[in-house]
């Protein structure tokens, strides 16, 4: 595990050979005050499942982070996006037909509420 911090979390997780040696020492020391036993058959699968781990899915994380580090395409030049404009821009055509007047409010009667309404 500590390998495969090593190798993808930088070079502060690198360990010299006297201190990988007082580690495997102390995870040593610690193990042996439990009973811990298991089929040497168990030990190689476990190996090999963690020894693939590594090798695969360091060179898988490697290819991803190359990936994402090509160029990205060059910009376009010029206008890329469209102005947004609140209005339709000037047209003399649009210019000569007036737009048609909406209906005076004021002049229209109001309706009376039916009876029996509530007010």
């Amino acid at each position: 595990m500590h390998t495969v911090l090593a190798h993808l979390g930088g070079p502060h997780w690198i360990m010299s050979e006297e201190d990988a040696t007082n580690y495997a020492r102390a995870v040593n020391n610690v193990a042996r005050h439990y009973d811990v036993g298991a089929a040497q058959k168990t030990i190689d699968i476990a190996n090999l499942v963690g020894l693939i781990a590594f090798y695969e899915g360091t060179r898988i994380l490697y290819q991803r982070t190359q990936a994402g580090r090509q160029q990205p395409p060059p910009r376009p030049r010029g206008q890329v996006v469209p102005i947004f404009q609140f209005a339709p821009p000037f047209s003399p055509a649009a210019e000569a037909t007036p737009a048609p007047t909406p209906p005076d409010a004021g002049t229209a009667p109001l309706a009376e509420p039916p009876e029996g309404a509530v007010h």
